[in-house]
């Protein structure tokens, strides 16, 4: 289930085109994109709970958690 769960939030996320947020925002970069997977389906593996992929205007991804009263973010730039 924690699985599917990212890989749904990745399918989503690699299906945004141009402009997605209305501010010209491009598409997260397929590299970032792997690189949130990974950090993401590690971090379940090891019980953490499902993070939320947020999508950054500049092509990054952001992985978050907001659980038990704390807020983590981990951003995973862009790369050209």
């Amino acid at each position: 289930m924690d699985r599917s769960t990212i890989a749904v939030q990745v399918e989503h996320l690699r299906n945004l085109e141009d402009g997605w947020d209305s501010y010209g925002g491009v598409p997260p970069n397929p590299v970032a994109l792997a690189k949130a997977e990974e950090l993401a389906s590690i971090l379940v593996a090891a019980g953490w709970p499902v993070p939320a992929l947020v999508p950054c205007g500049d092509g990054g991804v952001q992985v978050e958690w907001h659980t038990f009263g704390f807020d983590i973010e981990a951003l995973i730039e862009a790369v050209s």
